[in-house]
């Protein structure tokens, strides 16, 4: 099979011989198609080779392109899932948590910029009690920042945070249509793990 190339080839060469048939003599001509006839199945070798790498590049793009989606399945398995909570993945509900903690440890936040350092300052209540109430009502709360997250006082700390966080939103959401958090953040499941996660 002779690529197109290659007929062009012989058709030029072709009209060559022909223009000048006239000017040459028989043996001039027979070492012209002798020429042209080398030329000819050089030519049809060099089609023919490159067909083969065409094959071969063809079979080396194949085993590419498996690859390519070999790589691209272990990715997609490798990817956190929704179950995974992460702080990064919920950055605004971040926000929201660290000053909610401050908020109920009896802390002004708006005007500290370390609110882990503020927060170390709370210490628990000797009595043992979750939180101090003040003689309006509120309660400041006393975790033990140096305690395991799921101890009693802290567990209750972390509930309180989770709740407030929810109720804020949700009251936010029905009331003024605005939303803070977003839609793949708003789920009492979520917000606990975060609010662990910081604690």
């Amino acid at each position: 099979m002779l690529s197109q190339l290659a007929k062009d080839a012989v058709r030029l060469l072709w009209k060559i011989i022909k223009s000048n048939y006239d000017h040459t003599s028989d043996q001039s001509l027979h070492v012209t198609v002798a020429q042209l006839t080398a030329d000819l199945k050089h030519l049809s070798e060099v089609n023919a080779n490159l067909e083969d790498e065409n094959k071969s590049i063809m079979c080396h793009l194949d085993v590419v392109e498996e690859i390519i989606a070999e790589l691209q399945n272990k990715i997609q398995e490798n990817k956190p899932t929704a179950s995974k909570t992460s702080l990064n993945n919920h950055i605004v509900l971040k926000s929201m948590l660290q000053h909610l903690f401050c908020q109920l440890c009896g802390i002004d936040c708006d005007g500290k910029k370390n609110h882990v350092a503020a927060l170390a300052t709370i210490k628990p209540l000797e009595n043992g009690d979750l939180f101090e109430l003040l003689s309006d009502s509120k309660q400041i709360w006393h975790p033990n920042w140096l305690g395991n997250v799921d101890d009693d006082v802290n567990a209750k700390f972390i509930k309180e945070v989770t709740e407030c966080a929810f109720n804020n939103e949700k009251n936010q959401r029905e009331l003024m249509q605005l939303k803070s958090i977003p839609d793949t953040s708003f789920t009492i499941p979520i917000i606990l793990e975060c609010a662990k996660t910081y604690f």
